[in-house]
């Protein structure tokens, strides 16, 4: 898959320091499906939450596929792993189970799966910044290039998406802007935050309450780009330079009056 040999430290890499002992065959149930999980898929037998025994067939064979893979967890050593031949598509249906009773629940996510969440931004991070490092691509990686994580891959996690798109979202564009255009893309950055500073200092000067909202809504957009695939796509990136420019020219107009206001003075 990656056109490098493994290196020595990497083949004799140990992972009993790791709480989730992500280098073992079993990672996804280790996560995933500890005993907690027998306690969810009581909770929808017993119909918590308003969930219907009889809802549809397909919920009741996804139940019975369920009951059978988490008995095979607990029989096996720490809760079992992908059987030989492979379960992947059983997994995803007990994913599935688990999503829909946490949207049951209003929202509510089970620890392990914020754990992985996080987990799988850090780990594709530090693959971006490791490959810059290694190539010293000081003005980025070729926009040709696939942007591809090892960590990710070897784990399995987002298999839908690497394995259809060839590529993985980093769920930061900060990071990304660094990963594709190097200095540049870093001085871009730079560049929005420094004026974004300086709309702030002199709309917190003014007590300019309308500048100060129009500030906040860019500062949550700018936030959530930091963790979601946000300002990538038209429908976020649109809303937001429209509200950055019209910010900007508010701040210029304001800035305009105000020096109009002190030399109309003797």
């Amino acid at each position: 898959m990656y056109d490098e040999i493994i290196t020595e430290k990497e083949r004799n890499f140990i992972p009993q320091d790791l709480e989730v002992k992500l280098y073992k065959d079993n990672y996804h149930q280790y996560i995933t499906m500890r005993r907690d999980l027998k306690r969810i898929y009581d909770n929808i037998i017993l119909n918590e939450d308003g969930l219907k025994k009889n809802e549809s067939s397909d919920i009741n064979k996804e139940n019975k596929l369920t009951y059978s893979s988490i008995n095979k967890i607990e029989k096996s050593e720490d809760y079992g792993g992908y059987n030989e031949g492979g379960n992947f598509e059983e997994n995803e249906k007990i994913n599935q189970i688990i999503e829909r009773y946490n949207q049951k629940k209003g929202g509510e996510r089970l620890i392990e799966n914020a754990y992985v969440t996080m987990l799988f931004r850090l780990f594709i991070w530090r693959d971006m910044l490791r490959e810059m490092k290694k190539e010293r691509a000081f003005l980025g990686i070729n926009f040709g290039k696939p942007q591809r994580s090892k960590s990710i891959e070897i784990l399995g996690w987002a298999r839908d998406e690497w394995t259809r798109d060839g590529w993985i979202t980093p769920h930061n564009l900060y990071i990304h802007l660094f990963y594709r255009a190097g200095i540049v893309g870093l001085g871009g950055i730079c560049v929005v935050f420094i004026l974004l500073i300086r709309m702030i200092k002199d709309f917190y000067l003014q007590s300019n309450i309308t500048g100060g909202i129009l500030i906040s809504v860019i500062i949550y957009w700018l936030l959530i780009a930091a963790f979601l695939v946000f300002l990538e796509f038209p429908y976020g990136a649109i809303p937001f330079w429209s509200v950055f420019g019209m910010t900007f020219a508010y701040y210029q107009n304001k800035k305009n009056e105000i020096k109009y206001e002190n030399s109309s003075y003797p």
